[in-house]
Parts: structure tokens; sequence; C-alpha cells
């Protein structure tokens, strides 16, 4: 008799317990709380509860909670997640469980499957920051520029997880329409990703009406115009004008950043008195929709083709305290820059301490800088008193705007030549 009273004590004692918790909130209250419940995100406006499984349940009748964690699984038009939650409910005054609280774990942790292929509104998604070819240019695509897109074809493996579409793509920039095709196979991992890219029709680029740049020869010298042959030695850059230039020709042109940057590849002569130059131009266009189209600074690759500087070049020397007349006849100039020359000197007045001269040079004229070093020879007509002057090497400039030749004679004394 003892032992059945032992066998019936726990039995009631479980008939208590379940009677106590009974009234807690099962998977189909859950679903129904969490469909009403206006404070959490768990559920998206498009999304619906598909699924709700309850992994573990702490109960404190006392503290008057109860804690559940479940798995719930939910899914929009496009893709399933199955997302981790803990729920809270408390136990009211009238002995019902109402929600109070819920938290979902970070939605990088769901667990995502697709429902179906990629839509064009991902794929978009998708190609920002990809890169195609448009007319042999590289196009960095931003998705803003994508105007257009249409898939022509799909073929979607939901199982495999994989999909693969062949799409038209219209691309726009502020001056240049594009329109190609794409092959594009994707992946799923948390979300569509593209596992290779293929142009199935070559992007072409038109220009946007209004936006076009007409360049011209006419135009690009103009531009030419405005810009500098610059020297190795940055002193005696030489200016370019309308006259001097000749044989120009557009040799290349290039189109980069989505037609918004033009360059212009030119060749010309250009013809100074002393000097002539084959010439090298990259002119370039930036566009921008405040401004439109603006040259950018123009860049010169120069060879000096010939010089003429072969003669007789007169001028005045200053010195202190004495002046006078130079003169530095250039006699022969080689292919190598070689220069032999004679140097002169007449003071305006003669003493003791000045009196006129002359003597031989010969040196070099570096063709990059026009720069000359041209070292003392004999004397061709030596002053009597010889402490009236000292014989020196000449250092001087060509400078090819103004046709003169600058640099220090006899004594260091500062001349200016003209021929």
């Amino acid at each position: 008799m003892r032992r059945k009273y032992l066998m019936i004590l726990p039995m009631a004692l479980l008939m208590t317990l379940f009677t106590g918790c009974s009234n807690v909130a099962n998977e189909k209250q859950i679903k129904t709380d969490l469909e009403q419940y206006e404070e959490t995100d768990v559920i998206k406006d498009d999304e619906k509860i598909e699924e709700i499984a309850i992994d573990k349940r702490q109960t404190d009748e006392d503290k008057k909670t109860d804690t559940v964690w479940c798995t719930i699984t939910t899914q929009d038009s496009e893709m399933s997640y199955q997302k981790e939650c803990v729920l809270t409910y408390n136990l009211d005054k009238q002995k019902k469980w109402t929600l109070a609280d819920v938290d979902v774990n970070d939605s990088d942790e769901w667990v995502k499957e697709p429902l179906k292929g990629i839509d064009e509104e991902a794929i978009s998604l998708s190609l920002n920051e990809e890169t195609v070819n448009v007319d042999d240019t590289e196009w960095y695509i931003e998705e803003s520029e994508i105007k257009k897109i249409s898939i022509d074809k799909q073929d979607t493996d939901i199982e495999q997880k994989k999909d693969t579409v062949l799409v038209s793509l219209t691309l726009e920039s502020p001056v240049q329409k594009a329109e190609g095709q794409l092959e594009i196979s994707y992946h799923f991992e948390d979300e569509w990703e593209i596992d290779s890219l293929t142009e199935k029709k070559s992007f072409t680029a038109q220009d946007i009406e209004g936006t076009a740049l007409n360049a011209t020869e006419k135009s690009l010298t103009e531009e030419l115009v405005q810009s500098e042959i610059k020297l190795d030695n940055d002193e005696s850059n030489i200016s370019i004008e309308k006259e001097n230039i000749s044989n120009f020709k557009i040799v290349n042109e290039n189109t980069e950043d989505k037609g918004t940057f033009k360059t212009f590849e030119c060749t010309a002569t250009i013809t100074k008195p002393t000097a002539v130059f084959q010439i090298e131009a990259n002119i370039c266009y930036l566009y921008s929709e405040e401004e439109g189209w603006t040259c950018q600074p123009v860049t010169i690759k120069s060879t000096l083709e010939s010089l003429d500087i072969v003669g007789e070049w007169k001028g005045t020397y200053n010195g202190a305290p004495y002046s006078g007349e130079a003169v530095l006849n250039i006699l022969s100039l080689d292919e190598n820059g070689t220069i032999t020359a004679t140097y002169s000197y007449t003071p305006e007045t003669t003493s003791d301490y000045s009196q006129p001269g002359s003597y031989n040079v010969s040196g070099k004229i570096d063709f990059e800088t026009l720069h000359m070093d041209l070292e003392a020879g004999d004397w061709i007509v030596e002053p009597s008193k010889k402490l009236s002057v000292t014989k020196a090497n000449i250092r001087a400039n060509l400078y090819v705007n103004d046709s003169i030749i600058e640099g220090l004679g006899h004594e260091g004394n500062v001349f200016t030549l003209k021929r």
C-alpha cells in the first residue's frame, strides 16, 4: 500500500507542473504574436512566417516570465530566411502570457535560400563596380549609369544555387550612351554573386545629343598657340605663334573615362628665325556638366630639327666701369653642336685699362637647353696693354623668341647680341 502511494505522489507533482505551464505560448500562438508585434523587424512587410521551431524554453512562474529560444523561417517573393530569435513573455494579472520582447540575430547571420533566379533589380546591383569594354576602352560601371536592363535568357538551378542570364544593357555617362549584351553566371551565398561576366555583344557608344566635342585642326591649332615649348633649362621656353605652325596633323584620338576625357595626339613643325622644331602635342579636353568641354594644359614633346645661328651677332656689353660693343661671329656649327667662332669687343672709351681686342673661341651648344659653352683660344687682336683686359670663356644662352644671345664674355662682362 505504501508503495502505491509513493508512485502516485510523483505523478501528482508532474500533473501540477504541467497544469501550471499549460498556458505558455505554443508555436501557433508565437506565430500569431509575432505577426501582431510591431516593435521588432523580425518580419519585414513583404515576409510571411513559414515555420517556427522551439529550441529551448525557460519558464519562471515566480518571476512571471517565459523565455523561448526558437528558429523562425520566413520568406518573401525571392528567398527564405532562417532566423534565431529569443522571445520574452510576461504573465499578466489575468494569468495570460503576453509577448513583451523579441530579440533576433543579425541579418548577416541568417541562413538564406533562394526561391527563384536573379531578377533585373538584383542584376543592376551586382554590376556596380564591374568593368566592361566600350569601343576598346574600359567602362567602370556605377549602378546609377544603368539606364536600361532586360533579361533575354535565363537558366536557373535552385537546387545547386546557380543562375546564368543573358542580359541587354544600356549605360549612360554625361556624354555617352553605350549598349551591349552580357552573359553573367551567378552563385548564391546569402545573395546572388557573380562568378563570371562575358561580353556576348560588344558595347558600342554614341554621343548624347548636345554633348559632342567638335574639335578640328583649326580649333586644336588655336589651343597650341596658347602653349610653349619647354626647354630643359626652364629659362628660355619658346612661345608658339600661329604663323610659326606648319604641317599640323591629328595622328590619333583617344577617348577615356566614359567619353568625358578626350586626347588628340598631334604633330606639327614650329619654325622660328633661328630654330625649327618638330613637336608631338597631346591636346586634352575634360567634360563637366557645369562647364562643358574645357581644354587642359597642353603637353608638348619637342625635337630640334635645325638651328640657324651661323653669322655675326652684334650688340653691347656692360662692365664696371667700362661698356662697349661686342661681336660674336659664329663661323661654323655642325650636327653635334660643335661651334667655332671669334669674339671681339670695343670699349666706348680706351685707356690703359680699357682697350679693344678679339680672340678665337670654340665649344658646343646643348641642343636641349640652347646653352653655349665656348672656350677662349688664341688672341686675334691682343690689347697693347695686357693689364687692360682678361681673356675669358663665353657662357651664353640662345633665346629663340627674341632671336638674341645673352651671356658672359671678356672679364665676365654681360653682353646682349642680335644677328
